[in-house]
């Protein structure tokens, strides 16, 4: 399922896509919001792989908002003007809709997303850390769990341990956001790894990874619970 969020001033328009959105079986709606403003608040905290966004609306336009974001889920810019299409693709959108949208174009637009998501999650089955001199082919199904050592972070992976020269924001920031979290500003975990989840505390293996307040409900939003 693609987690997806509604921008745009116009009510009715709103309207429509949600109900596209509804009639897709792999597309799973979290927010419908009326301004640019309000979305910023809604992609801080939530998990969204993709957006359906107005460019003009009051306050903060939908390119704009592109331009602000730091991680960013792919974007269906859903507009009544063409004359912005250079401008969008400039911010590497996934499509470009032109009002009235038309069923079968939003299928279109939506099939391209999900090629895109595909294509980056085989991108993100491996990368390449410089540990010692050497650059290491590292599975990131392999990994357990990261901590911060000073300037550097130690990767905990099922067959060793890699010491990397990195900050811990720069190494959250290229690993994919939908498999990883940051618990603690010393720690972040392999999601499918956490074993048990206490107020305070996590396990991965036979490790008790402590969680920090300030990460503790971005946690709990991205835990699968029954």
């Amino acid at each position: 399922m693609m987690r997806c969020l509604v921008v745009d001033d116009d009510a009715l328009a709103r309207a429509f896509m949600e109900h596209f959105i509804a009639r897709h079986g792999a597309l799973e709606l979290i927010g419908s919001c009326e301004s640019a403003l309000e979305a910023s608040g809604i992609l801080k905290h939530e998990r969204v792989d993709l957006v359906f966004l107005d460019i003009e609306m009051p306050e903060m336009n939908g390119l704009e908002l592109i331009q602000r974001l730091t991680r960013r889920p792919q974007v269906i810019l859903v507009t009544a003007k063409e004359e912005y299409a250079i401008d969008a693709f400039e911010v590497e959108v996934t499509d470009y809709l032109l009002k009235p949208v038309k069923y079968a174009r939003f299928l279109k637009a939506v099939e391209r997303a999900e090629r895109r998501a595909r294509a980056e999650r085989l991108q993100a089955e491996h990368v390449f850390i410089k540990t010692e001199g050497r650059l290491v082919r590292l599975e990131l199904a392999a990994v357990q769990w990261i901590e911060a050592q000073g300037d550097y972070v130690l990767i905990h992976t099922d067959t060793g341990r890699y010491l990397v020269h990195s900050t811990m924001k720069a190494m959250i920031d290229r690993l994919p956001e939908n498999d990883f979290a940051r618990v603690h500003r010393s720690f972040i975990v392999r999601l499918d790894r956490i074993d048990d989840v206490s107020a305070t505390s996590l396990v991965v293996g036979r490790r008790v990874i402590p969680i920090g307040a300030s990460y503790k409900e971005d946690l709990h939003r991205r835990l699968h619970t029954l």
